[in-house]
């Protein structure tokens, strides 16, 4: 037999038994594939495009739906909750399509566009197949694993680089993939002359640093509800590490300025005596950071490892950020210098944009004569390529997750683990969305998980919430949900899920 013909077969048996597991698995499993895989992007294959492990459980998910469709296994889905994201999706991608129409790159264009569908078919999924608080926290777990997973390679990277350990790259020799700015695995900074944690984020390292923020905010967030966990206190001490040894700035600054506040306020706000939060965090946090300190300085010794580049490079990155160019083995200066393009971009079209896909067409500025490929700053970026149009859009979609999360954190009053664990998520979206005025982690998969993840919380909370009241009260509800009002004027939201 031909042996092209016999790889589309084997290909389409692995298709036709994946779905058929997807079909008969639980309603949750699609979140908890997610959850393992969309961190995962230095793994993929590239054949004219790039196939990640989240694309692939998004098309098993599709099928699967469509299949118990025809089965006449209907596929609850909370409209209500649903249909105004999907009308902002449809007003965000026609604003882009017309910038995109309007620029002199078309077809680079239409392939981020293509990168925006496939975040919001990531967004729907997790939405609609997390209907339950329980399916939402198991699943973070999936995701605080992987994360102690990829803090734990980051550290091996680091460590293993000058020593020429094999990395994941040296197993996936000679298949196609994409984005991996590493050497084997590998990302050596050369004005440090030492090795910087990337985990399976090979084409950005800051990418790295902002996913581990997140899993810290999360990992802290839970530690609150329980405090004896060793699991996650291995998250939190070797999650802390690699973040430190990542070197991003950005990262680093956005989980310091942004992320460690918002969710001391927000776990502060969701405690029934506020004070409580602050104390529990405190005992927390201090004896690990005694043991993260003896664990690193036993590794140090043992491996006789020189770590004072580390305070060295730190510093150098950060005072570079206060005195940008004064240091020529930093970047800051060329950092700004592209966020001038982006609203120079955003001067020549202030409405539309000079379009998506800059990154790979750049945009000539006739102000600098340079080409402008994107700026270290998400929110620059989609003010240059689609203008305040489509900037705007995108800004009210954040507002509306952000606040439906918000509602989500006080539908009780009760002290709970998916309370802490909501405040964790909103308090990890708050730092990436203002985490991406430093740097754009906004098009990751695993934010839009985060993003997706704390909108099926909190609605499964609100249900939760609202159907107990309902039981308490005796108070009868009309059918269809949305909008039935009792006598004392309060609206309840049945489990149209």
């Amino acid at each position: 037999m031909d042996l092209g013909l016999s790889a589309i077969l084997m290909l389409s048996a692995v298709v036709v038994m994946m779905t058929l597991w997807f079909v008969t698995s639980s309603t949750g499993f699609p979140v908890y594939a997610l959850a393992a895989v969309v961190s995962l992007v230095g793994i993929n294959i590239h054949v004219g495009v790039t196939i990640y492990f989240s694309r692939i459980v998004i098309i098993f998910f599709l099928l699967a739906v469509l299949i118990r469709e025809a089965m006449g296994r209907r596929v609850r889905v909370s409209t209500e909750v649903l249909f105004p994201y999907a009308k902002l999706f449809g007003l965000l991608l026609m604003v882009q399509c017309a910038s995109v129409l309007l620029s002199d790159h078309v077809l680079d264009g239409f392939r981020q566009i293509a990168i925006y569908l496939s975040l919001m078919a990531l967004f729907f999924t997790v939405v609609i197949a997390g209907s339950k608080a329980e399916i939402v926290t198991k699943a973070v777990k999936i995701y605080l694993a992987v994360g102690l997973v990829q803090g734990l390679y980051g550290i091996y990277q680091v460590i293993g680089g000058s020593h020429g350990w094999p990395t994941y790259q040296t197993f996936m020799d000679g298949i196609p993939t994409a984005n991996d700015r590493t050497s084997n695995g590998f990302y050596y900074s050369g004005a440090y002359q030492a090795f910087r944690a990337t985990g399976f984020f090979p084409a950005d390292v800051s990418h790295y640093a902002g996913y581990l923020a997140g899993v810290l905010l999360l990992a802290i967030a839970l530690l609150i509800s329980n405090r004896k966990s060793l699991f996650l206190h291995l998250v939190i001490v070797v999650c802390s590490i690699g973040l430190i040894l990542s070197l991003s700035r950005s990262g680093i600054l956005a989980f310091v300025i942004f992320g460690l506040p918002s969710l001391s306020y927000l776990l502060w706000r969701v405690q029934p005596k506020p004070q409580r939060s602050f104390w529990i965090l405190i005992r927390s946090l201090a004896p690990l950071a005694l043991v993260g300190m003896m664990l690193g300085t036993m590794t140090v010794v043992t491996l006789n490892i020189d770590v004072t580049w580390v305070s060295d490079a730190i510093y150098s990155r950060l005072a570079d950020v206060v005195e940008a160019g004064e240091n020529q083995n930093e970047s800051m200066a060329e950092h700004i210098r592209t966020r001038l393009l982006g609203l120079d971009a955003l001067e020549s079209s202030p409405i539309y944009g000079v379009g998506p896909g800059v990154n790979a067409s750049p945009w000539l500025s006739e102000t600098y004569q340079v080409g402008w490929g994107g700026s270290h700053s998400h929110h620059i970026n989609i003010l240059g390529e689609t203008g305040l149009l489509g900037a705007g859009l995108e800004w009210l979609l954040m507002w509306m997750v952000a606040k439906y999360m918000w509602r989500g954190l006080f539908v009780t009053r009760e002290s709970s683990a998916e309370r802490n664990l909501l405040a964790g998520m909103l308090s990890a979206f708050v730092t990436i969305v203002l985490g991406n005025i430093f740097y754009f982690y906004y098009l990751n998969d695993f934010v839009w998980f985060l993003m997706a993840g704390g909108v099926a919380l909190s609605r499964a909370m609100i249900v939760e919430a609202q159907n107990s009241t309902i039981y308490k009260t005796k108070i009868p509800v009309e059918a269809g949900g949305l909008g039935a009002v009792s006598a004392a004027g309060t609206t309840y939201i049945t489990n149209n899920l």
